[in-house]
């Protein structure tokens, strides 16, 4: 089934995901070579998003726009991955997420940052908020966490409701 076509390419669901993950693998990789920058900020796509459930990902669409749980159906948490540019500093990060509603119900979407220790087995340091759209179409979601592990890791989990995506996420190391 060939349902996106790009630069005149029909793509298969799978292709067009390898395809995301290669893009935003690019995006990852010339902002690693950032590293010294002070107050450098990196955008990620959200094509490289996963669901926790990898059953739920009937539920998101991926498109250049973003990702969103299409549909009437349940709410979806979804992964984020986030290169680590400063990996000698312990000061933290700050993410900025262009949330985005697709219908009228207004839905709270949650997202969290966490910083975790570098095995994964704890968490470091958090933070978590929602937010409320209302009759606006989108919104930026910041989160903070002022202290990280020095060999420790940055994850972002974004709960989605139907009708509710992600545009993109923003990282600034401090």
């Amino acid at each position: 089934m060939h349902a996106l076509a790009e630069n005149g390419v029909l793509m298969s669901s799978l292709a067009r995901s390898v395809f995301y993950l290669l893009v935003s693998s690019v995006i990852t990789m010339s902002a690693a070579a950032d590293d010294n920058s002070a107050g450098s900020r990196i955008a990620y796509s959200t094509a490289a998003c996963q669901p926790i459930i990898p059953a739920e990902s009937a539920f998101l669409v991926y498109n250049p726009s973003g990702v969103f749980v299409s549909g009437d159906t349940q709410n979806v948490t979804v992964h984020c991955p986030i290169a680590r540019t400063k990996t000698n500093s312990r000061r933290g990060a700050r993410v900025d997420v262009v949330v985005f509603k697709r219908g009228t119900f207004d839905l709270a979407v949650h997202c969290a940052l966490y910083s975790l220790s570098s095995d994964g087995s704890a968490v470091v340091d958090s933070d978590e908020q929602p937010a409320s759209l209302g009759h606006a179409a989108s919104a930026v979601i910041e989160l903070r966490v002022e202290n990280i592990e020095r060999d420790g890791f940055f994850t972002l989990a974004c709960l989605l409701p139907r009708d509710h995506g992600m545009a993109q996420y923003v990282v600034q190391e401090r």
